[in-house]
């Protein structure tokens, strides 16, 4: 049986600390465009886009880590009969 690789956990581990980062640029963003009404309009949308991108790929990952977990579940069931 294999164990769920520690190269997909510090995958997503990683994904979500550039989520952060990137909420954390886009908080910022939104208040300096709030407050100069600049037009770093186009770095914010840019942000954003970056933001959902991550998140989906975050996404991806759990889901292929879940998948898994599962097939693991399985196995050991059928091995324990």
């Amino acid at each position: 049986m294999k164990k769920i690789s520690s190269k997909k956990i510090k995958k997503i581990s990683s994904i979500n600390k550039q989520i952060e980062s990137s909420e954390e640029n886009l908080k910022n963003l939104k208040k300096i465009v709030s407050e100069n009404n600049s037009s770093l309009e186009e770095e914010l949308v840019s942000e954003e886009y970056i933001n959902r991108s991550l998140k989906t790929k975050l996404n991806n990952w759990i889901e292929i880590r879940n998948e898994k977990l599962d097939r693991k579940k399985t196995l050991d069931s059928h091995l324990k009969q």
